[in-house]
């Protein structure tokens, strides 16, 4: 419980919705813990290679819908990648897309 508090959670409401999902399928024993739901991996104040990589891809993906005033095909161009893979994106991260 103690790690799932502590977790910055990045991806918000829908990563712990995911994890936990995870870790009920994947549990090997009555209940779920820190390895089901990938959270062993999380030292405290440190940042791992998926928070990074989710950090960044949210803060590029926000200054690119801003630089183009929230158009996502235009902001998608800005990126170099495709409508459907910055959608994918955005809803990964949860991203509020205002219209």
């Amino acid at each position: 419980m103690d790690a799932i508090v502590n977790y910055d959670w990045p991806g918000n409401v829908r990563e712990m919705q995911n994890r936990i999902r995870r870790g009920v399928v994947m549990a090997e024993k009555d209940y779920i813990d820190v390895h089901d739901i990938e959270l062993d991996a999380v030292k405290p104040g440190g940042v791992t290679l998926k928070q990074a990589r989710d950090e960044a891809e949210i803060s590029t993906i926000n200054e690119a819908l801003a630089r183009n005033d929230n158009n996502i095909t235009r902001a998608a161009y800005d990126l170099d990648i495709s409508r459907p893979t910055l959608h994918d994106l955005i809803r990964k991260h949860a991203i509020t897309v205002q219209r």
